[in-house]
């Protein structure tokens, strides 16, 4: 039987930077929602992580922990530029950037949230970025690139990435027996050789 997980609303506090640009859009809407663990199951160790609109920024919440959201939306004076993707990965949520840089943070405190730069970004402009967490190469990051026809988008071509032990991107042309299924709402790894 199904069940109904009960969420707080999403109600973050307006940057005076962008204030101008929430007002001149619409209300706060979620473009992209993953869990870390099955709710059901393990909702004890199950965070909910959304990007929402404008400016596409992050929220969590971590299930029967947390009364509220806490909102990832700035280091110090900096406003990150848009979040395009995000993946908990043991205790840390990375969050990679429209500027393909990797920010990182721990995701047991409620006290503070100190967000670290982790690596800088590649120079290309892809169309979507992902980030999958696979326990053969730790983190990829996969640039897709598209082409619009007549109403469809074609992916065209691809590149992966794995950040290395002194996390900086190393682009892969081969991930062997791994296999990666890539979606707007969560990206897996699975290895295909049984």
């Amino acid at each position: 039987r199904p069940s109904i997980i009960h969420l707080p609303p999403l109600k973050p506090q307006i940057n005076y930077k962008i204030r101008g640009y929430a007002k001149a859009h619409s209300d706060y809407f979620v473009v992209k929602a993953t869990m870390s663990a099955d709710p059901i199951s393990n909702s004890n160790d199950c965070i909910v992580m959304v990007l929402y609109e404008p400016l596409s920024q992050l929220a969590f919440i971590r299930l029967g922990k947390d009364t509220r959201w806490t909102y990832i939306d700035k280091h110090g004076d900096e406003i990150y530029p848009w979040i395009k993707d995000v993946v908990l990965i043991e205790d840390k949520i990375y969050a990679v950037d429209s500027q393909s840089k990797l920010w990182a943070f721990e995701s047991t405190s409620k006290s503070t949230v100190d967000v670290q730069l982790v690596a800088t970004g590649i120079a290309d402009e892809p169309q979507k970025m992902y980030l999958v967490g696979s326990k053969k190469k730790g983190l990829l990051m996969i640039y897709r690139f598209s082409e619009y026809r007549l109403f469809t988008r074609e992916s065209r071509k691809f590149r992966i990435f794995e950040l290395s032990s002194n996390d900086e991107w190393i682009e892969k042309n081969d991930l062997g027996d791994l296999a990666l299924f890539l979606g707007d709402n969560d990206s897996v790894s699975v290895v295909a050789s049984m």
